[in-house]
């Protein structure tokens, strides 16, 4: 057992959480309990960084624990696990324990109590088995995390294979871990890893998808890809109908590469899975299409995502920024206007970024300087989305004028939103002129319906 002193300062000492998580401690204290802080909290504070929420525990059974803390929720008992609510927040309260094996590939078939060294030996890796002792104000370290962290290892804490095997998603979180912090995987847990890594098809996906989220979202999401693909992790997260070859893991990498590192997760799915459910490359296929639309791998990419369980508005969001891949190589066919009109109508705010991540990974980085001066013009002059400026004909002003409602208004209203953002249909002298001349050229139309809009 190694101890380490661990002096509590600012910002830690000020933090709002960690003076709501000490006064529970000491609450069981007082009663006469054993109590710690446990796992990632305790890496991080060991790590100089501000843990995002506390986990504690207890040799108090439920029961006692719910009795100190009146207000309180038994949602985990089964597992010995109180929720007290405190301050605004909420803890987990786990009683110290040791678990049977996981038949499930989640949860143990049995739970009894124990000791704060049994429960340390059942948790997945040595930088989360650590334990914080608040009233000598140290680490308590049985499994070596302490040395893990000074050599910048991820290890599990006892057999490798047991440890996945009670929980194939602990494949992923090695993974995540190895990218947050720039640790390496201890070679016996890389290789028990690896073979676990079928196992993930057990596994919930809407779990999957929360460790998905938190690796994608934190700052070093490309090293996390480039593990996943190097330990073959890529067909068991995202399923058999994402492709991928060593060429367009280099690409994802370049796209992931070229974000910003607050990028949303639609963005960032959006540029991981681009390749992989194409059949054709950008600048492959561009030239040839009329409307440079994918449909079809918008259509693989938001399957991807509902067997993950994504969000709707994930699903929805990275279906919207594939199927409009290829316009950034099709953009010398495109007017001004049609350009400007998918950008202010991009709900997810991205596309830009998303073109601009595309080309850079075909090093081919200034080919979206086009579409920026575009974007920073209608953003300039108040006509992107959300922006101040209308435009000055609606479906009201057609029908007055006598366009029926049918496709035909659609289509006037498309070219006249292509024009205003052109800065050619600004006053209402533009639009009078504008509309005199469709209306007539509708008149004169056999089959107005069927004409399509000016790309």
């Amino acid at each position: 057992m190694e101890q380490l002193p661990l002096v509590i300062s600012p910002p830690l000492s000020s933090s709002h959480e960690f003076a709501a998580a000490a006064e529970v401690i000491r609450t069981l204290h007082a009663a006469g309990y054993d109590a710690y802080l446990i796992g990632g909290c305790v890496r991080d504070m060991v790590l100089g960084l501000i843990p995002k929420d506390f986990d504690i525990v207890t040799s108090a059974k439920p029961e006692e624990t719910q009795a100190l803390f009146p207000r309180s929720l038994r949602l985990g008992a089964q597992f010995g696990v109180i929720t007290v609510l405190t301050n605004g927040l909420s803890f987990d309260v786990a009683t110290f324990r040791r678990e049977g094996n996981y038949e499930d590939g989640r949860r143990p078939s049995w739970v009894e109590y124990a000791d704060l060294e049994a429960d340390v030996r059942r948790r997945d890796f040595t930088i989360n088995g650590m334990a914080f002792d608040l009233s000598r104000s140290s680490v308590i370290d049985l499994c070596g995390g302490l040395a893990d962290l000074r050599e910048g290892i991820i290890r599990t804490i006892g057999d490798p294979a047991e440890r996945f095997g009670e929980d194939a998603l602990r494949v992923i979180r090695a993974v995540r871990f190895a990218a947050r912090f720039g640790f390496s995987l201890e070679e016996t847990t890389r290789l028990a890893l690896m073979s676990a890594a079928p196992s993930l098809g057990r596994i919930a996906r809407e779990r999957i998808w929360q460790e998905l989220e938190f690796m994608m979202t934190e700052e070093h999401r490309e090293v996390a890809f480039r593990l996943l693909a190097e330990l073959g992790l890529l067909p068991h997260v995202f399923g058999p109908d994402v492709v991928w070859s060593s060429e367009t893991i280099v690409r994802t990498s370049a796209r992931l590469e070229a974000l910003a590192s607050d990028a949303s997760i639609v963005l960032v799915l959006a540029c991981v899975l681009a390749d992989g459910v194409a059949r054709a490359a950008p600048n492959e296929s561009a030239d040839r299409v009329v409307e440079p639309y994918d449909e079809e791998a918008a259509s693989r990419a938001e399957a991807v995502l509902a067997s993950l369980r994504a969000p709707r508005s994930v699903v929805d969001g990275v279906g919207a920024l594939i199927a409009r891949r290829m316009v950034w190589a099709a953009q010398n066919s495109l007017r001004e206007g049609r350009i400007a009109q998918l950008v202010r109508n991009d709900r997810t705010g991205t596309l830009v970024s998303f073109w601009a991540a595309d080309a850079a990974s075909f090093g081919l980085a200034d080919a979206v300087s086009r579409i920026r001066d575009i974007a920073d013009r209608i953003i300039a002059e108040g006509k992107a989305h959300g922006g101040k400026s209308r435009m000055p004909v609606n479906g009201t002003v057609l029908a007055e004028a006598g366009v029926p409602r049918d496709a035909t208004m659609g289509e006037l209203l498309a070219e006249a939103e292509r024009l205003w953002l052109e800065g050619k249909l600004e006053t209402e002298a533009d639009v009078r002129r504008w509309l005199a001349d469709a209306v007539r050229s509708a008149d004169a139309s056999p089959c107005p319906g069927n004409s399509k809009p000016q790309a």
